[in-house]
């Protein structure tokens, strides 16, 4: 299995299992925000509860329910004081969830709100994540609001390659727009179209080996 695949696939099982240890925190908190109970979660912190208590796996109220996109907790859990830049066992943010689950009323409410563009301990930044998954919506809000197009992970890997894993068409186009590097190469001295080629997304490599080409007369 590709390395990206591993990677990705690694931060939505971080994600999930943290949804199945929500009691490894406050009792009942985490799990009221992420099943979108308001009235609970409003509840249990007039009784004290830490509003950025962690799960085992080190995700608080506010990352979790960006993740499952419950917009309306999340912009309450914001006013009530909750750290939008908590990074969790693998260095991920409530931002990396919700880009990933294609949440971008949450990624621009996060946004709004002071959350940085961090990284994970392998170099995913959100935009990476948006792009992976095929939200090229919530890509185009990253990118107006500074994300950098050509981040590179330790290992070259960029935001057009991971883009090229899944193919989608909009989301490249939306890259190559706004100026991302189709020659960059990673380690292993591949292209995004080369990556686009290995998935077979024939049409993508089409559009990525044509960028920049002058176009027949």
């Amino acid at each position: 299995m590709k390395l990206f695949i591993l990677l990705l696939f690694g931060l939505l099982s971080c994600a999930q299992s943290s949804y199945a240890d929500i009691e490894s925190a406050e009792p009942g908190f985490i799990e009221a925000a992420v099943n979108g109970n308001m009235d609970r979660v409003k509840s249990l912190l007039k009784e004290g509860v830490s509003i950025n208590s962690q799960t085992q796996k080190g995700h608080t109220a506010l990352m979790l329910a960006a993740g499952k996109g419950q917009t309306n907790v999340v912009k309450f859990l914001i006013e009530a004081g909750a750290d939008v830049n908590i990074q969790a066992e693998h260095k991920e943010t409530a931002l990396h969830l919700a880009a990933v689950f294609g949440h971008k009323e949450v990624v621009e409410l996060l946004l709004t709100n002071r959350a940085e563009f961090k990284v994970t301990d392998t170099g995913l930044t959100p935009l990476m994540m948006a792009a992976a998954s095929g939200y090229s919506k919530v890509a185009e809000l990253l990118l107006t609001k500074g994300e950098d197009v050509n981040a590179k992970q330790p290992d070259g890997w960029t935001v057009l390659m991971h883009a090229a894993v899944k193919g989608d068409r909009d989301t490249i186009s939306l890259l190559l727009a706004h100026k991302a590097d189709a020659a960059a190469k990673n380690k292993d001295g591949k292209t995004a179209a080369n990556i686009a080629a290995e998935y077979r997304h024939k049409e993508i490599v089409e559009l990525l080996d044509n960028f920049g080409k002058p176009k027949a007369k």
